[in-house]
């Protein structure tokens, strides 16, 4: 399901009706959207304690939201921009210390 406001950023579901057994999400090499995923994932790692509560919150929506996938993504919606803003933070000054 291409995103016509973000043609560098797919997302394939499997089946295409829900409830889906399989999604991925592709993007372009370069894209904000590649530097996004990859500053939170890095983000991630590097903070276990920012992992332990991007899982709480997961748990939390996916409790309060069984098989709601659209409210469980909104419950997360708010944690996940400011995890991303504070990713992205910290990916602009990591890579800042290398050059």
């Amino acid at each position: 399901m291409p995103d016509l406001e973000s043609p560098d950023y797919h997302f394939f579901g499997k089946p295409a009706g829900r409830p889906r057994t399989h999604h991925v999400h592709v993007c372009q090499a370069g894209s904000l959207h590649e530097l996004r995923h990859l500053a939170v994932r890095d983000f991630l790692r590097a903070h276990p304690a920012e992992a332990e509560a991007y899982a709480a919150v997961k748990l939390t929506a996916a409790v309060r939201h069984p098989g709601e996938r659209v409210a469980y993504m909104a419950a997360k919606g708010p944690f996940i921009e400011d995890l991303e803003r504070r990713a992205l933070a910290w990916a602009t000054n990591a890579s800042a210390d290398f050059r």
